[in-house]
């Protein structure tokens, strides 16, 4: 019997929460010799698969490149960010044993698109808490610079358009207030071959915002830490999220942060609600074009106004000494409690409670 995981490692967040799973997986004592990991966007997994026996336990992170029979039996992650689910990926996760998911908001969206509630597990994601922690902040040398830091790809539902507005409205050109943006959305240059950051960069001049910096580039999780130790607040006003990890790394790092508390992300800042500075926000229709195929019809998602942004990054700036206490509260709160250890560990439990590992 094998515990076969179907993903890829690779840069983008479902290749770090599929590589980050599988090295915790294969960690417990017992569970190292039983995973084997299957590249399901490469050119040979239909091989791999028929490789498999009726005894294996089959995990996909997601759809493969191509359909294909996988013998044994089926778990699948459903990692969304959209409140409605087409029929089409609610088809493809009714054919499998059990399905995970990261947080009970999907579940519920999932049992309210009409899958059965007996076949859904939460088994929440985490972060390396040996990587993104806080202790690193106090050595980093300062100036008299306020540095905010928003890390997620260049996309309207990342709420780029409401960040910039807002914090033009709440610093303009201020000479000691930077935002620095790590935007790159390596997907779309890669698949689409073009370079968002253009885009950004072209905005930027438009609205004449000379303190805003972007980040840009693939860097390793280290560097992303050191990256988040040397900001002094966080801004995350995605519009929904499948987990939010670069949200979750900033409040492991002891940043301040404000964001929304909405879609996946509710399952860590649930935790740490008091903690964080959350954003008001209207619910509104999904019309981006860009995100039309990954949302079914008639999908919402939390859209955050620049006001609401401009207040929160003020009173992060201005109360600075307060929040950065409760934001070190906050990273001792996830560190603990949402690790990649503990996601392994809760799959187990899940296996064992459905039959499918005795």
């Amino acid at each position: 019997m094998e515990i076969r995981l179907w993903g890829q490692r690779n840069v983008l967040g479902g290749g770090i929460f599929y590589s980050s799973f599988s090295d915790a997986l294969s960690l417990i004592s017992g569970f190292g010799s039983l995973v084997k990991e299957i590249d399901s966007i490469g050119p040979n997994f239909e091989v791999e698969a028929s490789k498999g026996s009726a005894a294996d336990i089959n995990v996909l992170f997601g759809p493969p490149a191509r359909p294909v029979r996988v013998p044994g039996r089926i778990v699948k992650w459903a990692v969304f960010e959209a409140d409605r689910v087409d029929d089409k990926y609610l088809s493809y996760l009714s054919k499998s044993d059990l399905i995970w998911t990261p947080s009970n908001w999907a579940k519920n969206v999932l049992v309210d698109n009409g899958l059965a509630s007996s076949q859904i597990d939460v088994v929440p994601e985490g972060v390396d808490s040996s990587i993104f922690h806080p202790f690193l902040r106090d050595s980093m040398a300062r100036d008299n610079t306020f540095r905010f830091f928003m890390c997620g790809k260049y996309e309207l539902r990342k709420g780029y358009p409401e960040i910039l507005e807002g914090f033009s409205k709440a610093f303009g050109n201020h000479p000691n207030v930077r935002l620095y943006l790590k935007s790159d959305n390596f997907y779309a240059d890669i698949v689409g071959g073009e370079d968002k950051n253009a885009e950004l960069r072209a905005d930027l001049s438009q609205r004449n915002l000379n303190n805003v910096q972007l980040v840009t580039g693939q860097y390793s999780s280290s560097d992303l830490s050191m990256i988040n130790s040397l900001m002094d607040a966080q801004v995350f006003p995605s519009r929904a999220e499948g987990w939010g990890l670069p949200l979750l790394e900033g409040i492991a790092c002891g940043l301040p942060t404000t964001c929304n508390f909405y879609s996946g992300q509710t399952e860590y800042l649930n935790s740490v609600k008091p903690l964080v500075r959350l954003l008001d926000y209207e619910m509104m229709e999904v019309t981006d074009p860009d995100a039309i195929g990954q949302f079914a019809e008639g999908s919402s998602w939390a859209v955050s106004s620049a006001d609401s942004i401009a207040e929160a990054l003020i009173d992060l700036y201005e109360n600075n000494e307060e929040w950065s206490v409760k934001a070190l509260q906050a990273s001792d709160l996830v560190r603990k409690k949402f690790t990649w250890e503990s996601s392994a560990f809760k799959a187990i439990d899940s296996l064992v409670d459905k039959g499918l590992l005795k």
